[in-house]
């Protein structure tokens, strides 16, 4: 990891802690662009730099990519109102369906913008039924690459955002499955959306169980600060250490000990040629060892014992990035 992606990593941190930044930063666009790539914030950075003279200063030789990203935010965020408004005509017909995640943030009143919103998440009581719906009444198509366990191929259409119907919520299932039917709220009729407690579970569930291999991003403290404050929610270690971080409960230095290390350890993967930061499995698997949970490491000695061959595929690939 170069000095200047561990600095640009704590200017932006300090601004999500609300401390104090220095008054310039790195003036490498590239170190700045992985950064943001994996810690996924840059539309909150953007809205932050609107109100801190100092924080935009700092940030100044991101700022067009921050803009650029803040107007994304704000199109995709325009577009899944339109195509949630198609869904909800739906509903007679096909029956309950929740919008989960960030979709539901933006129901619930939130400003569209300060996050990235790259798709649409459903729960459907009847899953299959509305996956061939909407490919039936409103001409999406489904794209199967890289379907998880836990929802249907996503539903693509060109200038939409893609849809992902889920029959579960993350890919094992949870106790949160059915939790998350009870006292939901209607603010759109035709679509539900969590109650604020289920909300708060599930914003803690997929950053720590469905994003395990990039725990502790910028993006996801900032999740847990906006919809965790006043539900009584709690968890394991990893959920712990999310809610510290937030400053919602815990001992927040220590939590950010953990955030920062883990961070780092991720920056500290030499960048690869045409692969985004995020999308690098040698970043999953720096992120999992500086986190240093047995659960984890057993998972990783797991994967390495079941999965031999994609074990030695990865570690020739750190090799030879290595050289």
């Amino acid at each position: 990891m170069t000095s200047a992606a561990g600095t640009v990593y704590d200017i932006i941190a300090a601004a999500v802690r609300g401390q104090p930044v220095p008054d310039i930063g790195p003036s490498d666009v590239a170190t700045w662009e992985r950064v943001l790539c994996i810690e996924a914030c840059g539309p909150w950075l953007e809205w932050a730099c609107r109100r801190d003279p100092t924080l935009a200063r700092a940030v100044e030789p991101a700022r067009p990519m921050l803009r650029t990203q803040s107007e994304a935010a704000v199109a995709h965020a325009l577009t899944a109102g339109s195509q949630l408004a198609e869904i909800a005509a739906l509903t007679p017909h096909l029956g309950r369906v929740l919008v989960l995640k960030g979709a539901a943030r933006l129901l619930s009143g939130e400003p569209a913008g300060r996050r990235t919103l790259s798709d649409i998440d459903l729960l459907a009581e009847n899953p299959s039924a509305w996956h061939r719906a909407l490919q039936r009444e409103l001409g999406y198509r489904a794209d199967p690459v890289g379907t998880p366990g836990r929802h249907l191929p996503a539903l693509v259409r060109a200038g939409s955002l893609a849809v992902e119907i889920h029959t579960r919520l993350s890919d094992a299932g949870s106790g949160l499955d059915a939790m998350i039917w009870q006292e939901t709220r209607t603010p759109v009729p035709g679509l539900e959306i969590p109650s604020a407690v289920a909300l708060a579970r599930h914003t803690l569930e997929h950053a720590t169980v469905v994003h395990r291999t990039l725990r502790y991003r910028l993006r996801d403290v900032l999740d847990v600060a906006a919809v965790c404050q006043a539900a009584p929610v709690d968890g394991g270690r990893a959920e712990k250490i999310l809610l510290a971080a937030a400053g919602i409960r815990g001992d927040a230095d220590r939590a950010w000990r953990t955030v920062r290390r883990v961070a780092l350890a991720r920056l500290a993967v030499p960048a690869a040629p045409r692969v985004a930061g995020d999308l690098d499995p040698l970043v999953y698997v720096a992120s999992q060892l500086a986190e240093g949970s047995p659960a984890v490491l057993a998972g990783l000695a797991w994967r390495a014992l079941s999965s031999p061959w994609r074990t030695m595929a990865t570690v020739r690939g750190a090799l030879a990035r290595g050289r």
